[in-house]
């Protein structure tokens, strides 16, 4: 009996010593220390929208207490919320995002193509995949950013879309006088938190 006690006992110390080595740790996005703001180019004048009510996760890896990979990461928001100060804007956008239709755009990872670590500072590439307005395409996004003391994690980046990969036909107003550009660029700068 007291054998079998301690093999036991051995089990759980090597368990536990496992999973100290090697940790997963969840983290969740700020939304009130976030933002993701939409640039575009229109034949009048440059514009930009800001997503609204994001929604992320992000699980980290970390082998003795040092962060070595991205284990996963999603996001989402509701395409109804990526607003300016123009209501005539963001009806012509919601209706070339087919919000009705697909109210949510959303990023899943796939692979993590570049990590490195430098004490807090992290960089990197990943490879995901993209949904708006109900087309999905794989992306790449290139990322840099910090880990506090394994407490919060801030990521910043920028990627460049093409509506029409969506199959978005760039919104016009003013009777096709005001033309808007096929490119837009994605700027993320992202809070999460445990």
């Amino acid at each position: 009996m007291k054998r079998k006690m301690n093999k036991f006992y051995l089990l759980v110390l090597f368990m536990g010593t496992v999973l100290a080595v090697n940790a997963q740790t969840r983290y969740f996005l700020d939304n009130n220390s976030s933002r993701l703001i939409v640039e575009g180019t229109s034949s009048i004048h440059d514009w930009e929208m800001e997503a609204n009510d994001l929604k992320s996760a992000i699980v980290l890896r970390f082998n003795d207490n040092k962060l070595s990979d991205i284990e996963k990461a999603e996001f989402s928001s509701p395409a109804e919320k990526v607003l300016s100060d123009n209501s005539i804007m963001n009806n012509k956008t919601h209706k070339a995002l087919k919000a009705g239709k697909y109210p949510e755009i959303i990023f899943n990872l796939k692979s993590v193509n570049r990590f490195n670590v430098s004490g807090s500072s992290i960089s990197g590439q990943v490879t995901g995949a993209l949904k708006i307005a109900g087309v999905t395409k794989t992306i790449q996004i290139n990322f840099s950013g910090k880990i506090n003391h394994g407490h919060s994690l801030s990521l910043q980046g920028s990627v460049p879309l093409k509506m029409s990969d969506f199959d978005i036909e760039p919104p016009t107003a003013m009777l096709g006088a005001l033309k808007t550009g096929d490119d837009v660029n994605i700027n993320f700068k992202f809070l999460y938190k445990k």
